[in-house]
């Protein structure tokens, strides 16, 4: 794939307006890049990655790898990696997905039984009325 000019107006350098097409999707497998202060559309590196929007990774240029998906959690709960780190993990960050009807509110968070290269365990502080909740993770390491 070879990079396309997108006919847009130059980045930085003008407001930007509603109908000017750096607001528009690109081609598919394109991003939007400035080059010599023009904006032009080049193909999306091809990293390594696998997945979708609720289970996957992706390893960067720079060798970090990224993880992420969603779960269901009732009180200490181990999730396992899509792939294991290679070396370390670094960082979970989890999420409670859902707010109850009632308005009670499940505190998340990762558990102290640890982070290891293959997964982590995740603690969810249950209310009385809702004894357990989908969470979103994202996990950060090399």
């Amino acid at each position: 794939m070879e990079p396309i000019e997108c006919g847009c107006a130059p980045m930085f350098l003008t407001p930007a307006v509603p109908d000017d097409p750096f607001f528009k999707a690109g081609p598919d497998g394109y991003h939007l890049v400035s080059r010599g202060g023009k904006p032009v559309w080049e193909p999306m590196p091809s990293w390594p990655r696998s997945g979708d929007a609720d289970a996957g990774w992706t390893q960067l240029p720079s060798g970090i790898i990224l993880q992420w998906g969603t779960a269901g959690v009732e009180d200490w709960d181990y999730i396992s990696f899509p792939r294991s780190f290679p070396y370390a993990c670094y960082n979970v960050s989890v999420t409670d997905r859902t707010v109850p009807p009632n308005g009670d509110i499940h505190v998340v968070g990762v558990g102290s039984r640890g982070v290891s290269q293959q997964g982590f365990t995740v603690r969810l502080i249950p209310t009385a009325a809702n004894p357990g909740s989908p969470i979103y993770w994202i996990a950060i390491g090399i």
